[in-house]
């Protein structure tokens, strides 16, 4: 039976010619684990390889016949003994990750040929090693990767292993897209792993701590630990035990003591793709990335622009201008936080707009061209949509599952020198080409333009960073409806888009006159002065008497300057100062988080 190991055909261990340096039974004995006749053979062949090569390929430091015996070979094939017996038994495909000489991949192979074992190793010499190994041993169920392993590489696998390899959360990291949801990855570890472990809780989202198990090598004081960890279903989200404790299993010279284990649950043991015929490869995904990290289902993807006399490029390089934007109609997307941000909201909001536009309208019910934070799909609408995306050279992990989204995003990759040209703010990551789709043709104020309960806030600042802070708050207290002044920096620049952390790509923008003549637009749209609300470090009146002007009516305009310009005296409002000390004015954030604050202090 898979998993279980065989008696010896013959009484006690079995008597064979020892080959040069170790006889592996006589540890195997001391362990209690009884293999067959074949099995052990193959291991002594196995070693024998092993011996012969290690001045070649330096896989092993350790030489004493015993040292070898008990700390490759025992301490390769007891842990399977153990995880059985806790209800953890390997589940094919296994990833071996690290196989290094095959410890401890090529012992549990001969083991378990009903299991496929995937060997990664990143050095050419041992993985010629380890394929010559599973040749000459006929080790049908052994596939040998040569590939120092890439986040974004995926060898799917329901068990991976690894002995001696990198720490814990770092190994986790790797393997995201390798181990498939509900299967475990074992550490082979030291008893002072703690450490890892606590870091891999809190570095490693994608994992869950399931359990250890501790052990002392046979023959010696040496402590061991399996350390176990479960791939997590992110669609579900679901834990696995964290209260377990550590099951503690000893041995002494007689047997091997059982503890307390607390009932596990194990993944469910699916056809792990190992088929007999050796020219009938493993069926489980195996898709590696390319010299850039880049995934194999995203590189048909890319295109690369390597001359700066490329037109696409040539139009991206001038996109730091206002003018160049408007005549283009394409902008940038940069930040380390915006640009994912954004395309996972772009692309929610359109799969939520997909949904809506198959849902009958009421009557009289009509389009308004975008999806709202609120639930509404036809509320404040999008102002474009994501064109490409630029890389220069991979591709973060966080956006993969975007790109795969049916979204069908082109992308392009830029030598490194090109892509420092649009990367302004030099965050190194990835860049969206955003599309404004007719957007960059700002609209002129109307009263039809506004709904009835929709408020407005004029801004003529001229500093990108100060536009976009402003954006920011308006969106953040629900005001959406903006009024641009003559004054004002085209909205739709780089620098607007990163400060307002891309506010700026879902509020509604107009456009106006010179700040001083504003009050024309203003009043063709239905609000008179009494409801038009002022910052104006000059005035008398403190803002908490805001208050006091509200009425039922739920359109107003709210005005700021920038910070020392202050306000025309000739603009008419109802004029606000906030009492401060020591300064003359604040900036126009600041300013109108105050004043939207009074005001939706009031109105909720």
């Amino acid at each position: 039976m898979g998993g279980t190991f065989l008696q010896e055909y013959t009484s006690g261990i079995l008597k064979m010619d020892p080959i040069k340096h170790l006889n592996i039974a006589e540890y195997l004995q001391e362990a209690s684990l009884k293999v067959s006749a074949d099995k052990l053979k193959k291991l002594q062949l196995f070693h024998e390889m092993l011996r012969k090569e290690n001045a070649r390929i330096n896989v092993t430091r350790l030489y004493a016949a015993e040292a070898m015996g008990r700390k490759h070979y025992v301490d390769s094939l007891l842990p399977e003994k153990l995880l059985r017996e806790a209800g953890l038994d390997l589940v094919g495909p296994c990833m071996d990750l690290g196989s290094g000489g095959g410890f401890p991949g090529i012992p549990l192979a001969i083991l378990r040929p009903d299991i496929h074992f995937r060997l990664v190793e990143g050095r050419k010499k041992r993985t010629e090693f380890l394929a010559s190994v599973a040749s000459k041993l006929g080790l049908e169920n052994v596939e040998v990767i040569s590939r120092k392993l890439n986040p974004a590489d995926r060898i799917e696998c329901n068990t991976a292993i690894s002995r001696a390899f990198m720490s814990i959360p770092d190994t986790l990291n790797l393997c995201n897209l390798s181990l498939n949801p509900g299967g475990h990855f074992i550490f082979w570890k030291g008893p002072d792993c703690d450490d890892e472990i606590e870091a891999a809780a809190t570095d490693c989202p994608q994992w869950s701590f399931f359990r250890t198990i501790d052990y002392r090598l046979p023959g010696t004081s040496d402590k061991r630990r399996l350390v176990v960890f479960t791939r997590l279903d992110l669609e579900s989200r679901e834990l696995s035990p964290h209260d377990q404790q550590p099951v503690t299993v000893e041995r002494n010279d007689s047997s091997l003591e059982e503890a307390q284990r607390a009932p596990v649950k194990t993944p469910e043991k699916a056809d792990d793709g190992f088929n007999a015929n050796p020219d009938s490869p493993a069926t489980h995904e195996i898709a590696l990335s390319d010299r850039h990290g880049v995934p194999s289902w995203l590189q048909d993807r890319i295109r690369t622009i390597e001359s700066d006399a490329n037109p696409r490029f040539k139009d991206w390089a001038r996109l730091d201008q206002s003018k160049w934007i408007k005549k283009t109609g394409f902008t940038l997307v940069s930040g380390r936080k915006i640009v994912p941000e954004i395309l996972n909201e772009w692309l929610q909001d359109s799969e939520v707009g997909r949904s809506a536009s198959r849902v009958p309208k009421k009557s009289g019910e009509t389009d308004g061209g975008g999806f709202s934070r609120m639930g509404d799909p036809r509320g404040p609408k999008w102002n474009g949509k994501p064109e490409a995306l630029v890389i220069f050279d991979s591709i973060p992990e966080e956006l993969y599952s975007m790109l795969s989204e049916g979204s069908g995003l082109p992308i392009f990759r830029l030598k490194g020198e090109l892509f420092r040209k649009l990367d302004h703010s030099g965050t190194k990551y990835p860049i969206l080409l955003w599309n404004l789709d007719g957007s960059e043709r700002i609209p002129e104020l109307a009263e039809k333009k506004i709904g009835p309960a929709h408020s407005i806030l004029v801004l003529p600042l001229s500093l990108p960073d100060n536009l976009g802070a402003a954006i920011r708050t308006a969106r953040g207290f629900g005001v959406d409806s903006i009024l641009l002044t003559t004054e004002t920096v085209f909205p739709f620049h780089p620098a607007v888009i990163r400060s307002s952390s891309g506010s700026c790509l879902r509020a509604n923008f107009f456009q106006g006159p010179e700040l001083k003549h504003v009050g024309d637009p203003l009043g063709r749209s239905g609000i008179p002065p009494e409801a038009r609300f002022l910052l104006d470090h000059r005035s008398q009146r403190p803002l908490k008497q805001l208050s006091s002007l509200l009425n039922h009516q739920n359109r107003y305009a709210f005005i700021v300057g920038e910070e020392g310009k202050g306000l025309p005296s000739d603009l008419k409002g109802e004029r606000f100062r906030i009492p401060i000390s020591g300064l003359e004015s604040l900036n126009a954030a600041a300013s109108l988080t105050a004043l939207l604050y009074e005001w939706r202090r009031e109105r909720d």
